[in-house]
């Protein structure tokens, strides 16, 4: 028998080709991605480093969206495995005008939304976290088409369910502290796992109650280990740790007939063969956003620091004041101040009328509400329309005053439609280094003893509602532009007085 060419050669020179082509395959993709990703970070440069200042300046919950990331890359990872070989895409115009309108509604995020959701509420719904997910997905369609990007669109649907407005509400509804942290992402991490094993209902299913049950168990041995572990562990072990061992065994369950190995697939081309006009639609856009779109720059409140002030409840009663009743203690702080939090009601009573005050020179009253936390941040997370049924109630802009010492703080008037009341509030923020203090001292244009002032109450429904409101109609469903600063200087002279009562003997420390 005559041999032209031998085997092996012909064996060696077939594995030569197929290693090439493969690298050919992995360099092409990688570059799409590098693109992508790359486009992405440009157009939402400044609301990544806001996130980030957040998460590792200020300690936000926010902290979160890190474990997403890794459920999102775990979740697409599981898809992935499930891949098949695709037809090549030839006729783009579909993807072409499909991912350019779905980046048109990241400008609709961006550009619109966003700004009427402005300061607290910026912090709290983060609906530029919504546009860069927008532009990823459109951008994803047009790097690699809209057939092989839909393939994820359980993935996708994940990121959305995700968003910061869900996860706070969920958060808020079980408790809001630690643990209730764990629970939640424990859920998302379940979600997770049903889509990366979920080859049909019954393994989604199989997949998302056994993440839940040892999630569970995560969260309690935690919790029963290390109860003052940080945040952030309650949030990214229970989730990540069941997405991974019940991915896993799944995984080696469906390999155990065959090599574990995870990258012994074959690899296929991508179904779009070119993407220079997709690429170029995608820098555009980028280059838009970056350039003319505006974006959210939140600094936290700053926290006055004196050395050795006391921001335990309650406050000392200064002379002119007296106290009536005892101090009211609320328990729901912590769910929205993080672990420790106190929020305490005392209510003063002038020791002696004055006709500037009241043209009987009654007495007058003053509620006043302290909160103390490890996170001053929070105090811009959840303002006062987080702690008070104020719901269909409209706000002044804020007027900066100083008190004595140089305390600076805000002065704003709500009016309260329902029951035909104006209330002035004053509020300011200081601490000691450790923990900080919100004290807010409340006033009533009814002079009555039995006067009603805000409850403290944790109103998420109410809150729900308010939100709505000013995304359909924006701020100024909220807003006074005419405010009366009815009680001006009775709660400036109520605040001096508390500020020197509190700071008599107490050495000052400037924080730069």
């Amino acid at each position: 028998m005559t041999v032209t060419e031998a085997p092996a050669d012909s064996s060696g020179a077939s594995s030569e080709e197929s290693r090439s082509a493969g690298r050919s395959i992995v360099s092409r993709l990688l570059l799409r991605w590098l693109l992508l990703v790359a486009a992405t970070v440009v157009a939402y440069w400044h609301n990544i480093g806001q996130w980030y200042r957040e998460i590792f300046v200020y300690e936000s919950d926010l902290s979160y969206i890190l474990v997403v990331l890794v459920l999102v890359a775990m979740a697409a990872y599981g898809v992935t495995l499930r891949r098949h070989e695709e037809r090549a895409i030839r006729d783009r115009q579909t993807d072409i005008i499909v991912g350019v309108i779905v980046m048109l509604l990241s400008f609709c995020f961006d550009g619109a939304l966003t700004n009427r959701f402005t300061g607290s509420l910026y912090l709290l719904t983060h609906l530029d976290i919504l546009g860069l997910l927008t532009f990823f997905f459109g951008g994803s369609i047009l790097m690699f088409g809209l057939r092989p990007t839909m393939r994820y669109h359980w993935v996708w649907l994940f990121g959305l369910v995700t968003f910061p407005i869900v996860y706070r509400v969920a958060l808020l509804s079980i408790g809001g502290n630690e643990v209730s942290a764990g629970l939640v992402m424990t859920v998302f991490g379940a979600m997770a796992a049903a889509i990366a094993i979920g080859r049909d209902r019954r393994s989604a299913l199989i997949g998302f109650v056994a993440a839940v049950v040892l999630g569970v168990v995560i969260v309690a041995v935690v919790y029963v280990l290390h109860p003052d572990a940080p945040l952030f562990a309650f949030q990214a072990l229970p989730a990540v740790g069941s997405v991974f061992v019940v991915g896993l065994i799944a995984y080696l369950h469906r390999r155990r007939h065959t090599t574990s190995r995870p990258f012994d697939r074959p690899l296929y081309e991508p179904g779009v063969e070119t993407v220079k006009a997709g690429a170029i639609a995608v820098l555009v856009v980028s280059a838009v956003i970056t350039l003319l779109l505006p974006f959210q720059r939140v600094v936290a409140s700053p926290v006055t620091t004196i050395a050795g002030l006391s921001t335990q409840a309650p406050l000392a009663v200064p002379p002119e004041w007296r106290q009536d009743g005892p101090t009211l203690r609320y328990d729901f702080a912590h769910n929205l101040y993080g672990r420790g939090a106190q929020l305490a009601r005392q209510n003063l009573i002038q020791r002696s009328g004055d006709i500037a005050f009241d043209k009987e020179a009654r007495p007058r009253k003053v509620v006043v509400d302290t909160i103390e936390t490890l996170y001053p941040l929070q105090f811009d997370l959840y303002p006062q329309i987080f702690t008070y049924d104020l719901f269909g109630d409209r706000f002044s802009d804020s007027v900066n005053v100083i008190l004595p010492h140089g305390i600076p703080a805000v002065l704003e008037v709500i009016l309260d439609d329902k029951r035909y009341l104006t209330y002035t509030l004053l509020t300011w923020l200081w601490g000691n280094g450790t923990h900080a203090q919100q004290v807010s001292v409340w006033s009533v244009d009814n002079h009555e003893p039995n006067a009603y002032f805000p409850q403290p109450d944790l109103t998420i429904a109410s809150n729900l509602r308010a939100l709505v409101d000013i995304t359909l109609r924006g701020n100024a469903v909220t807003r006074d532009d005419r405010p009366d600063f009815k009680d001006r200087q009775l709660v400036l002279d109520a605040g001096r007085d508390i500020v020197n009562e509190q700071l008599s003997g107490v050495r000052r420390e400037d924080q730069p």
